[in-house]
């Protein structure tokens, strides 16, 4: 399957991953969508709040 998307790598604590994919299977989500979602929904509020410009 093609996709678009890039890979990204980050270091999280380990409870933190934990919880973030219990809260992603709580949503239907995998933890890759999950964490991508948490990502636009803040951007989104970035742009909104004028803390960023959407070019």
């Amino acid at each position: 399957m093609a996709t678009d998307k890039i890979r990204v790598s980050t270091y999280i604590d380990q409870k933190l991953k934990e919880l973030a994919q219990i809260a992603a299977t709580y949503h239907s989500r995998s933890l890759s969508n999950y964490i991508e979602h948490l990502i636009k929904q803040d951007v989104a509020r970035a742009v909104r709040d004028n803390e960023i410009e959407n070019e």
